[in-house]
């Protein structure tokens, strides 16, 4: 069932993949194309960041990550 999925969504990018107008848009611009793509695999069960524990040196420091805030700030940044 995957499979088919796949399949079925790359055909349906075959289009946006046209080498020939990136081009195009890239001359227009002056510069080349970037594609950023995010992927956020069952984001609605870890809405609340999760806490990693690291040694740094003789401290130990707690940094938060992902969360909805943090895949937030990626789709801020990549929009800008």
């Amino acid at each position: 069932m995957l499979a088919g999925f796949v399949a079925l969504v790359a055909l349906a990018l075959l289009p946006a993949l046209d080498g020939e107008r990136a081009a195009r848009v890239a001359d227009a611009q002056g510069s080349g194309v970037t594609v950023t793509l995010l992927h956020n695999n069952d984001g609605e069960s870890a809405l609340l960041p999760l806490t990693n524990t690291v040694e740094a040196g003789d401290r130990t420091v707690e940094l938060p990550v992902a969360g909805i805030a943090a895949y937030k700030a990626v789709v801020d940044r990549e929009r800008a």
